[in-house]
């Protein structure tokens, strides 16, 4: 394994909000030692799934990379269709992932939307 972390995200929204924030100096906002992460090699999107389809195929689309990097990222947002609780869906990424190689080294981050507080 050569690259730390590979992140898969669900439209290309996202990865251009995640590049644009991992070109700058992101370890010292996220209070970690700097690592190496190049957006073109560790960051994607799969333009033929969106958040549905990742919540169900994460495991799968991240197959290839369970050799070559050595964490796994998966945000998706939560509202995709039926309004599944996020943590419940966190879960349910992490498990596959878990169960299918990333034991330990993945993890999903599910974007709840803002809530207008009447």
């Amino acid at each position: 394994m050569n690259r730390e972390l590979v992140i898969l995200v669900a439209d290309g929204t996202m990865r251009a909000v995640f590049a644009a924030f991992f070109e700058r100096q992101f370890h010292h906002v996220l209070s970690c030692a700097p690592f190496d992460f190049n957006p073109r090699l560790d960051l994607f999107n799969n333009p033929l799934e969106k958040d549905g389809g990742i919540h169900r195929r994460c495991h799968e689309i991240l197959r290839p990379y369970l050799n070559t990097h050595r964490r796994a990222l998966v945000v998706l947002d939560q509202q995709f269709g039926g309004e599944r609780p996020a943590e419940e869906v966190r879960v349910e990424i992490e498990h596959r992932l878990n169960a299918n190689g990333w034991a330990g080294r993945a993890t999903a981050a599910v974007i709840e939307p803002e809530r207008d507080e009447e």
